[in-house]
């Protein structure tokens, strides 16, 4: 890839990659070796696109010896925290992860999905170069032999809803769905709704028969899944910069030599790269659609985000203060 995309997220990770033992794929012979790289996402996914394919490409090109196995949309495991068990296992060598995923082996990383942590996605690329990134990735890989070798941007999480929501008052007593998860549920009430997990793949329908009022994600995951055809706003609360790390198994990392494991480092750059712009632009695309004049979907920027943010600081901060509450303040001073 010799194009130079716009919006990166820089990786300030160089110690952060890991290869995943020859169990898994990785030849034995540190001049030419495979490794295998999963994930979750439909093909027609920007992280599948613009990223999972840009890292193939770039690693295959950089005559370092190295080739890349992509099994994109589930083919080898039912979920990522599965895939992140297969790593655990020697079964799988690269996969991407949400911060809640993480989560589930360093507890503190939740902090990455608090409402109101990221301004915008250039405050989150400037916190994944920080030593506060850094130091958290370190111990995940010191704890779970995992090693982050990118990240990149994945969308603004906003509300849809039938009714259009200017501050948390509005949202009293809706039921919005959230991801089935401690931080997403706190998440939820800290916006001042009713949280209510629903099964991603039941959520449509949900929403088309009353089962939640409304629920949130970032535009392109709306417009993927026809959300604008059982909602009625998308209001911009962009209460979460989401992102996601692309980690590799330590064992795996170890495995390589230094001019595969610098070609993988520079992949997850290109990856960071390209998702971010990717989805960057589609988001805007987006809005440009929606808030035409004929658009039966209603773009709602009336919001009080300010009244959304001392809410979660009211609410959602002292709940998580012994678990990263330090780390919260010291992102958010990061210009």
């Amino acid at each position: 890839m010799n194009k130079k995309l716009r919006y990166t997220i820089p990786l300030a990770m160089v110690g952060i990659v890991s290869l995943a033992a020859c169990s898994s794929g990785a030849a034995s012979s540190t001049d030419e070796a495979t490794v295998s790289f999963a994930h979750m996402l439909a093909e027609s996914q920007p992280w599948h696109e613009c990223g999972a394919l840009e890292f193939q490409d770039y690693v295959e090109s950089a005559d370092s010896g190295l080739t890349v196995d992509l099994f994109p949309a589930g083919q080898t495991q039912a979920s990522t925290l599965e895939q992140l068990d297969a790593i655990d296992a020697g079964n799988l060598d690269i996969t991407w992860a949400t911060p809640a995923q993480l989560a589930t082996r360093l507890e503190a990383l939740s902090v990455f999905d608090a409402a109101y942590l990221f301004r915008d996605s250039d405050h989150l690329a400037a916190t994944m170069e920080s030593p506060v990134a850094q130091e958290l990735w370190d111990e995940l890989r010191d704890e779970d032999g995992m090693r982050v070798i990118g990240a990149g941007y994945y969308g603004t999480r906003h509300v849809t809803s039938n009714i259009p929501v200017h501050t948390p008052d509005d949202l009293d007593g809706v039921k919005m769905r959230v991801l089935d998860a401690p931080l997403w549920l706190d998440n939820g009430a800290a916006l001042g709704a009713t949280p209510t997990p629903v099964p991603f793949s039941e959520l449509y329908l949900a929403l088309q028969q009353g089962v939640v009022d409304a629920e949130e994600n970032p535009l392109p995951v709306i417009e993927a899944q026809s959300f604008d055809e059982v909602q009625e706003y998308v209001n911009l609360t962009g209460h979460t910069v989401a992102m996601m790390a692309v980690v590799i198994s330590e064992d795996t990392w170890q495995e390589l030599n230094a001019a595969q494991q610098d070609t993988l480092v520079e992949a997850g750059q290109v990856l960071g790269d390209g998702v971010t712009s990717c989805t960057l632009e589609q988001e805007a695309a987006l809005l440009e659609t929606w808030s035409a004049a004929d658009s039966e979907f209603t773009v709602n920027a009336d919001v009080d985000l300010d009244a959304f943010r001392a809410n979660v600081e009211d609410t959602l901060l002292p709940k998580y203060e012994d678990v990263w509450g330090d780390t919260y303040r010291a992102i958010q001073e990061i210009k």
